[in-house]
């Protein structure tokens, strides 16, 4: 074989073309920086793109964009619940923006995975988890109004997004 690459003849030389024509398109396309990128995204008005992963994601799977808005109103939010100073709002968009980014990739693989949830397990687990204090105290429910009062403020969202 190294004999043969070490003749000097056409076929030989058409052949270390198409190697290098092969390798140089193929270094252009996955090193230069957002050269494969969506141009929906690009704008001032996203934070981050998460796709789906593999190649073939990349390349021709959904992308979720996720908004600069979204992820200012959370750090916003979690600087008012947790009493901090406003000059915190820079390190609380990168927390935000890492926490709505890790969100979209866990809804993503539980779509992959066909996961869903039924009204008995959402039933169950408010009742149950972390929120039942809240929502259950001494075992009654709160009501509709005061139930759409703490997801408004707690998640800043309606029912169906917190849903």
């Amino acid at each position: 074989m190294i004999r043969f690459l070490q003749q000097d003849n056409k076929l030989v030389k058409i052949l270390f073309g198409v190697i290098i024509g092969a390798a140089v398109i193929s270094m252009v396309i996955y090193l230069v920086p957002g050269l494969m990128d969506n141009t929906t995204g690009t704008d001032a008005t996203v934070y981050a793109t998460v796709r789906e992963p593999g190649l073939t994601g990349r390349l021709f799977g959904e992308t979720s964009p996720i908004k600069t808005d979204e992820v200012t109103r959370l750090a916003q939010r979690q600087l008012q619940q947790q009493r901090l100073p406003d000059f915190l709002l820079s390190y609380m968009m990168n927390r935000a923006g890492q926490i709505m980014v890790q969100r979209t990739i866990l809804r993503q693989e539980a779509d992959r995975m066909h996961l869903q949830v039924s009204d008995e397990d959402l039933r169950r687990e408010l009742q149950t988890g972390p929120f039942a204090q809240y929502l259950f105290p001494n075992g009654k429910y709160i009501g509709d109004d005061q139930y759409m009062n703490f997801v408004q403020t707690a998640f800043g969202t309606n029912r169906s997004d917190f849903y």
